[in-house]
């Protein structure tokens, strides 16, 4: 029989080999078991890749006011303008480089002195030779942006300064005792052509009628035709009748020829001229701005005080290049060149389409025109000259300017930077108007006096009938007539 069970565990015997996976359904997870001690730290691993940027954290507290900066540099004189100071007395004549007015309040100023040496010692008398009536003249503060502005209506040379009756136009601010000013002139259009002529007036009433001329009368016109013959009166029984009294003369012949008119009257009164042209002129340029400063690396404060404005250059378009002493086409790029090396004696200016910053001017120095004023001035210093186009011709990379020289002060260097400035020529005013029709000519003077009328050649009408005769007194007793033949004897009567 088989025995009872061992409580003695025996010895382990080999593993059997492992029997097929079982296809009985999973148990459940057992219960986890207590956790293990920590192991020792490991080697540290790689950095690991930079993560996403966090969001911005809050801006920090604005800094402190950065200094004041300093005060900006005086604009170069830019534009056709003459720098002068104003003096505030009210009588003439200004002082050597001062302008005065009449009065001390701008707007009733009628009256403007200029001298004609400026404020840098320049000697402008042909350049206030060329202000003229209908022209305007713009005085400008160098430090602010107070100006004044007239309408030029006469124009004198007093000497040593030049005197411009004004009408005034407008103005902001004033002017103190030695300021620096500029006086910058605007030049009107040529007048308009003449109006057509007013409609031709009434012909003048006819002149009185000349005296009857003192010619020979004219031949008698031919004889009229002989009247009928009156009614036969009755045979008069005694002497023969008294012939019937004679017709009428025929009518006068034709009327001569009358007396030439009296002259036409006046012609009526020429129309007046067109108004001045009112179009102001184009806005000049705007400065250049300058560079920008290098950004600050800390947290930017607020910005500073802002600088005091630098002195306002004088208004009007400049374009900037350098000048060449060459004097034969063409200039290059970014240059100027003068005909000639004396200024006085410049009658042709080459200009470079491309100013010296690069800058496409062909458009801008296409408005350059007959009339027109330039003004070639040193950024370095108050050296200038000044000439009036008489020509203009665009010659493919650059302009040729026929002109006329008006004035200089100083002259340039090569390769000196220069500013042109145009002074544009308002445009031509339209043609007037029709004048209004003339008023009736004045009566025409007495006609001569008619020549004498030819001779008629028309035949005077008929002599109207005669009136009949009286019956004529008793003729005399006629002679005896001639005795008759003896009749012819009667047929016998019946015997008795």
């Amino acid at each position: 029989d088989t025995g009872a069970d061992s409580v003695v565990p025996g010895p382990q015997g080999d593993t059997g080999p492992k029997g097929d996976t079982g296809a009985g359904v999973q148990g459940d997870t057992g219960i986890d078991g207590p956790p293990g001690d920590t192991g020792i730290a490991g080697a540290q691993g790689d950095t690991g890749e930079k993560g996403d940027t966090g969001t911005a954290g809050a801006k920090g507290d604005t800094g402190s006011d950065g200094a004041q900066g300093d005060t900006g540099a005086a604009g170069a004189g830019g534009g056709y303008s003459f720098r002068y100071e104003f003096d505030t007395g009210i009588v003439a004549p200004p002082g050597s480089g001062e302008i005065r007015f009449d009065n001390a309040v701008l707007s009733s100023v009628a009256t403007i002195w200029v001298n004609d040496t400026n404020r840098d010692s320049a000697d402008l008398d042909a350049n206030l030779d060329q202000i003229a009536a209908n022209d305007y003249i713009i005085i400008l503060a160098d430090g602010d942006n107070d100006f004044a502005t007239f309408l030029v209506t006469s124009a004198a040379d007093s000497g040593a300064y030049h005197t411009f009756d004004v009408t005034y136009i407008g103005s902001s601010g004033g002017f103190v005792d030695a300021e620096n000013i500029s006086l910058a002139p605007s030049f009107a259009g040529d007048q308009g052509d003449t109006g057509i002529d007013g409609v031709k007036g009434d012909t003048g009433s006819d002149g009185v009628k000349g005296d009857t001329g003192e010619g020979d009368t004219g031949t008698a016109g031919a004889k009229g035709d002989t009247g009928s013959d009156g009614v036969k009166g009755d045979t008069g029984e005694g002497d023969t009748g008294i012939t019937g009294a004679k017709g009428d003369t025929g009518s006068d012949g034709v009327k001569g020829d009358t007396g030439d008119a009296g002259d036409t009257g006046i012609t009526g009164a020429k129309g007046d001229t067109g108004e001045d042209s009112t179009v102001k002129g184009d806005t000049g340029e705007k400065g250049d701005t300058g560079e920008k400063g290098d950004t600050g690396q800390g947290i930017q404060g607020d910005t500073g005080v802002t600088g005091d404005t630098g002195d306002r250059g004088a208004s009007g378009y400049v374009f900037e290049y350098q000048f060449s002493t060459d004097t034969t086409a063409p200039p290059a790029s970014g240059y100027i060149e003068f005909n000639n090396a004396v200024i006085a004696s410049v009658t042709e200016i080459y200009v470079h389409d491309t100013d010296r910053n690069s800058a496409d001017l062909d458009l801008q120095i296409d408005d350059f025109n007959v009339g027109d004023r330039v003004k070639i001035f040193s950024e370095a210093d108050s050296d200038f000259a000044t000439f009036k186009i008489t020509a203009a011709a665009d010659s493919g990379a650059y302009h040729t300017f026929d002109v006329t020289y008006i004035t200089s002060s100083g002259g340039f260097a090569n390769d000196e930077n220069i500013g042109l400035a145009p002074a544009y020529q308002g445009d031509k005013g339209d043609t007037g108007v029709t004048g209004p029709q003339g008023d009736t000519g004045e009566k025409g003077d007495t006609g001569v006096e008619g020549d004498t009328g030819a001779d008629s050649t028309v035949q005077g009408d008929t002599g109207v009938t005669g009136t009949q005769g009286d019956a004529g007194e008793k003729g005399d007793t006629g002679s005896d007539g001639v005795k008759g033949d003896t009749g012819i004897d009667g047929n016998k009567g019946d015997t008795g």
